[in-house]
């Protein structure tokens, strides 16, 4: 995932959704920011997606402190989005990821 407003530029997605999703990154964003990012959807990861966000928490990520990515940032899409949507479908029902409960 690219995200135009951070100085590195990469982050790493976790907890996607149709609505929005929760990343790690290098660099820390403003909370309330509206934000640019572009992701590779599966399967071929060629696919991409540039979705507009806004910041809606930001805090420490306790799993890697001092590590390559030291801050979470969850991000909320200004909509819901139907190609994400059905890209993680396809994935859970690969097995690869799985719907939280």
């Amino acid at each position: 995932m690219q995200v135009d407003e951070l100085d590195a530029g990469m982050a790493i997605g976790h907890d996607a959704s149709a609505r929005g999703l929760l990343m790690v990154s290098a660099n820390t964003m403003e909370l309330g920011a509206l934000v640019s990012l572009t992701v590779k959807l599966p399967p071929d990861l060629r696919r991409e997606r540039t979705l507009k966000a806004r910041v809606v928490r930001v805090e420490a990520n306790d799993e890697d402190p001092e590590g390559m990515w030291p801050h979470r940032i969850a991000l909320e899409f200004e909509g819901p989005d139907e190609e994400i949507e059905r890209a993680l479908r396809e994935l859970e029902e690969q097995g690869v990821a799985r719907k939280k409960q």
